[in-house]
Formats: C-alpha cells, sequence, structure tokens
C-alpha cells in the first residue's frame, strides 16, 4: 500500500487535536456525573495536557537547550516527539495535580484506560505523517511512503532506491499496530477494572501493559526514525532494556500488592480547596505554560490555552459567588488577570492559523471562500416546571403545576459555504440533529421519551461593527416551555411543533467586544433546553483564531442560566468550540444543581480554500 502524504503535517495535528478532543470530554462528562468541582478538573487536565505535550518534546533535545526554549521562546531546537515523555510527564502532571487539588482517587482508575486510547488516536495521524515509521518488511500489508517522507529520505541516503524512486520500501506500519495494541489495551484496562483491591492497582496494570508492548514493537520499527534511545546492549536497544524492566517492575510491585491487600480501601472523596490555593496553583502552572511556550506549535498552545481560559472564568464565577467577605471576593477575582495576562501573552503571535506568508494591514482586502463540515452535539440535565389547566381562584388564575427533570442528549452534522471579503463574513449552512430527551415527572411519578429531530438551513452576515442571522427549523421539534399553556390537559413536559424560526443579532466589533442576542441558532440545535439567549464576548484581537463568550438565558421562575462558550482554530482547517452551562441550586435544593449543567462540543473542518490567503474578519 502507498501512502502519498499530501499533506502530513496536517494529518498530524487533525489526529492530535481529536485525541485531546476526546480525553477532554470523556474527563467534563466524569466530573459532572460524579458532582466533582468542574473548575479543579479541568484545572487537572490542564496540567496533565501541558506536561504530556511538553514531555514529548523536552525529552528529544538535551537538558541545556531547555534555557534556550525558555528564554527565547523560540521551538528551533524542538522538533521531534516522544510518546514515552508524553506518558512520564502526563503521568507525573496527574500525580501532582491529584495531590494538590483533592480530586477523588477514582481519576486514577480513569486515567488508566484513557491515556492508552488517547495515544491511539494519535498513532494514527503518525501513521498518515510518516514519523515513527518501521523497518523494511516483504509483508504484503507494509506500506510505502513518498517523496519527502522520512522513510523515503532514509532509504535513498542509505542507497536502498534510486533518486527516480518515488516511494519507499515497503515498511512495517508499526504506528498502526500502536494504534491497534493501545486502543486494545485501553480496552482490556476498562474490562478488569472491577478485579483490582486498590484503585491504583489498575492504573499500574496499564503502564505495565504499555511497557511490556511498546518493548515488542521496537522491534519492528526503524531505531533511526526515533530520536534517541538508539544505543545497543547485548543487540537490544538501551530503550527497550528500560521497557523491558519498567515493565517487570510493574508488574512485580502489582503482584505484591494485590496479594498483600485483602480488601479493597474506600473511594477517597474529593475536600474542598481553599480558593486562594487554586488561584496560586493556576498562576503558577499559567507562568510554566508561558515559560515553555517554544516547546509547542500553535494548534497544541491554542488547545491548551483554550482549557486554561475555561478553568480562570469558572474559578472566576465561583470566586464571585463565594462566601467570603466582598473584599477577599474582589481580591481573589482581580488576581486572576495574572493567569488571564499570562496566557494572552502565550497565544501564538505569528502562525498559519491566522495567515501564510502575508501580513495583514486595515487596508487589504482580502476575499477568500472555503466551506466548512461540522460535527458535534451536547448533552445535559434540567428541572422544569409546567403549569397548564388555568382556572379562576378568589385571587386571579392559577395552574395546575407539574415538575420534571429532563435528560437529553442531542447531536448533529453540518455543512456551509463561507465568502470573506474585507470586513464582511458571508454563510450560507444546513444543520442535521438529532436526539432524545427523557422526561421524569416528579408530580406523577411518571417517565417519558420523546426524539427530537430536524433540518436547519440558515443564512449569516457579518459586517464590522454589526451581523445578524435567520434560518429555519423543520422536524420534530420539541422544547421545554417556560410559561404557562393555557390548555386543560397536557402529558408530557415538552411542547411540540414542525416548525420553528430562529435568528441573531449582534453590535459591537467582534476583535474588541460584541453583544449577541439569538433565538435559536445553536449548533447543532438549542432544542429542548434553550429558546432565546444574550451574550458577551471578545475575540481579543483575532476573532477567527480565539473567541470567548458568557452569557445568560431563560429558566425556569424567571430565573437565569449562565454559560461560558470558547471557540478556537486550531489549525487553518480544524476548529473547536466548547460550551458548558453552569448549574444553580435555587429551584429545589443546592444538590439539585447539577441538573442544570450541559455541556456542548463542536468540531469543524475548513476545505476548498480557493487560495491560501489570510482568512481574518473583525
Amino acid at each position: 500500500m502507498k501512502i502519498p502524504v499530501s499533506d502530513p503535517g496536517f494529518m498530524f495535528s487533525a489526529f492530535y487535536v481529536l485525541s485531546f478532543t476526546v480525553t477532554f470530554a470523556v474527563v467534563v462528562a466524569w466530573s459532572v456525573r460524579n458532582r466533582q468541582p468542574l473548575g479543579s478538573v479541568l484545572l487537572m487536565l490542564t496540567t496533565v495536557s501541558f506536561l504530556t505535550v511538553a514531555g514529548s518534546r523536552l525529552v528529544t533535545v538535551p537538558v541545556s537547550d531547555w534555557y534556550k526554549i525558555i528564554i527565547t521562546g523560540s521551538s528551533e531546537a524542538v522538533n521531534n516527539r516522544s510518546a514515552i515523555g508524553a506518558l512520564i510527564f502526563g503521568l507525573a502532571g496527574l500525580l501532582i495535580s491529584y495531590r494538590i487539588l483533592g480530586t477523588r482517587m477514582d481519576i486514577l482508575k480513569l486515567y488508566a484506560w484513557l491515556a492508552p486510547l488517547g495515544f491511539g488516536i494519535q498513532k494514527i495521524g503518525c501513521f498518515l505523517n510518516g514519523c515513527c515509521f518501521g523497518k523494511a518488511t516483504s509483508m504484503p500489508w507494509g506500506v510505502q511512503y513518498a517523496t519527502g517522507t522520512n522513510a523515503h529520505f532514509l532509504h535513498w541516503q542509505t542507497g536502498l532506491i534510486g533518486t527516480n524512486d518515488t516511494f519507499s520500501l515497503a515498511v512495517h506500519p508499526v504506528q498502526l499496530y500502536e494504534s491497534l495494541g493501545l486502543i486494545i489495551i485501553s480496552l482490556v484496562v476498562w474490562k478488569t477494572r472491577n478485579m483490582w483491591k486498590r484503585h491504583v492497582s489498575m492504573l499500574i496494570f496499564a503502564l505495565m501493559l504499555f511497557a511490556f508492548f511498546r518493548f515488542a514493537t521496537e522491534f519492528l520499527r526503524q531505531p533511526s526514525s526515533v530520536s534517541f534511545g538508539s544505543e545497543y546492549l547485548a543487540g537490544v536497544r538501551v530503550l527497550q532494556w528500560g521497557l523491558l524492566i519498567t515493565g517487570v517492575v510493574l508488574g512485580s510491585s502489582l503482584f505484591v500488592s494485590e496479594r498483600l491487600l485483602k480488601t479493597m480501601p474506600a473511594v477517597k472523596q474529593s475536600h474542598t480547596i481553599p480558593p486562594t490555593a487554586i488561584i496560586l496553583y493556576l498562576v503558577f502552572i499559567s507562568a510554566a505554560i508561558f515559560l515553555f511556550r517554544g516547546v509547542f506549535t500553535g494548534y497544541e498552545l491554542l488547545s491548551i490555552d483554550i482549557r486554561l481560559f475555561a478553568v480562570i472564568a469558572i474559578i472566576g464565577v465561583q470566586s464571585i459567588r463565594n462566601t467570603m467577605p466582598v473584599r477577599l471576593r474582589l481580591a481573589a477575582t482581580a488576581f486572576l488577570l495574572v493567569p488571564a495576562a499570562l496566557v494572552a501573552f502565550s497565544f501564538p503571535q505569528q502562525s498559519d492559523i491566522i495567515a501564510e506568508g502575508k501580513s495583514r494591514s486595515s487596508s487589504d482586502t482580502i476575499i477568500s471562500t472555503y466551506r466548512q463540515f461540522d460535527i458535534g452535539g451536547f448533552t445535559g440535565n434540567y428541572l422544569s416546571d409546567l403549569a397548564y389547566n388555568p382556572q379562576q381562584g378568589s385571587c386571579g388564575t392559577y395552574y395546575t403545576h407539574e415538575n420534571y427533570r429532563h435528560e437529553f442528549r442531542m447531536a448533529g452534522v453540518g455543512y456551509s459555504e463561507v465568502l470573506i471579503s474585507g470586513n464582511q463574513k458571508t454563510a450560507v449552512g444546513l444543520n442535521a440533529f438529532a436526539g432524545l430527551n427523557k422526561e421524569y415527572n416528579f408530580t406523577t411519578d411518571t417517565q417519558n421519551e420523546s426524539w427530537i429531530a430536524g433540518v436547519t438551513p440558515y443564512l449569516k452576515h457579518d459586517w464590522k461593527w454589526v451581523g445578524m442571522g435567520a434560518g429555519l427549523m423543520v422536524g420534530n421539534l420539541r422544547w421545554i416551555p417556560l410559561e404557562p399553556l393555557d390548555i386543560y390537559y397536557y402529558d408530557s413536559g415538552t411542547k411540540s411543533f414542525f416548525i420553528l424560526p430562529e435568528f441573531s443579532f449582534r453590535v459591537g466589533r467582534r476583535d474588541i467586544i460584541d453583544m449577541r442576542y439569538e433565538y435559536g441558532m445553536g449548533f447543532p440545535v438549542s432544542l429542548p433546553a434553550i429558546s432565546h439567549e444574550f451574550s458577551i464576548g471578545s475575540g481579543f484581537g483575532s476573532p477567527d483564531v480565539f473567541s470567548a463568550r458568557i452569557g445568560l438565558s431563560p429558566g425556569t421562575y424567571g430565573s437565569l442560566n449562565k454559560h461560558l462558550m470558547l471557540e478556537g482554530q486550531l489549525t487553518r482547517q480544524v476548529g473547536l468550540s466548547l460550551r458548558y452551562n453552569f448549574g444553580r441550586g435555587e429551584f429545589y435544593d443546592a444538590q439539585n444543581s447539577d441538573y442544570y449543567n450541559w455541556f456542548g462540543i463542536r468540531l469543524s473542518y475548513r476545505f476548498g480554500f480557493n487560495k491560501p490567503s489570510n482568512i481574518y474578519i473583525q
């Protein structure tokens, strides 16, 4: 099989981003389900992500070059990656943040099967990129890499192929071996999660399997394709000896600990960390990311900074809502400006995410078109009060009330065509969505399920200071009513109709600050939880690279639900959008606050550019 590798950098970065996105979504879902403080969990995830990426790069360069990277902020000396370095540093980040932030011990079990899954996804990008390739083989499943790849250059340099050969010799697709093996390890670790007496045993078991598996696959890898550990001892690479010894030590410790321990210790419950300690930790990790920004590519840095910005926003909201004296709350919130500034200064300044070779000025008239494919969804919970059956009473009209809990899961895809001309941007698209809403009627102690599905054609147009959009939802549509219903009988906690309008209006500059009102217009759809909302956001100077929004939407009994949205272009083609709605506890009690939480994610892929020009609009 021949691998043309027409755009190897993009394929590597796409699967790299995908692996981080999958693990991010799983950890957030775990924290919401287990009622863990989202700010602390995301801060832990940011720490692990930072050290995972940094470790994959730093172990490939001498320690003496670290000083140059910190002082100059340059990544010229960092050209390679190591999965082993990523695993070691990432595990260190997990243990350090776990001890400091006080999350539940079973997050170690989560990392045990989630880390191999993430690395397995990344390895597909390595295969398409052509890095870390295998030894030459005559097996029918061997792959050949095109001119410009490491395998082709090595085989040409060593005389194995001629100058006119456009493909390398067939080599073992060792990256695919590793991808499949890591996914199997993840599955095995997950399936055996209940057999261990200690929670940390699951993590040790996963590391042991990884060490033995990597020891085996190294026999099929071309030694010169990796950046370190190519020395030999007794005919075996020193790196492999290290992996073998590590696997034996881990296996022995696992056997001893499981034999000596007779009962499973209780799961350690998370404990409350003082807000000042969390903020100091946040400042420390922000400073570390800023200092080592030179080891990251643009999409890596943006991916980490988006998470860190979410942590800053969440902790800021928590500080404002804290029961501390007002002066301390204001001081704690103001101190968050330090990590916010470090995040802003660590953003890549000259990235191909913004432009490719051409400087931007106010006099430029940029005309560009591209197409965009989106995929994503959201999941959440909602408590509502349904009022119907109006009756005349001595003090006016009163209604029959029923209390519902909604659990909804929605997913969808979208396609759009975009035209950018100067400071104007027009998008025409179509979204298709489907999902399930489960209703639990507390009043009658009954349950009900209803499907929501449909399509949404839409048109959006943005000028420099104003923007607007309009669309139409068509299908089996359901939403949670917030106002009383003037009907005498109703057997569901949602209203239904087959067609609904949607529209949006924006005022203000997206690169500085803007205000936006939306009725519908959510991706893949705003149903069933949101009918309309108001938000304020900023693009921090480059709105098509990164933007953040905070907003409000109406809830039951005239309450307001708050949300945070982050959007960023991880590469010129790949974009990521995250949304989180914060729970509240006024409806029943504080214990039910998680029933107002929901989390949404959207991945976008831009293609069909008419020219490799700037894509920028204020």
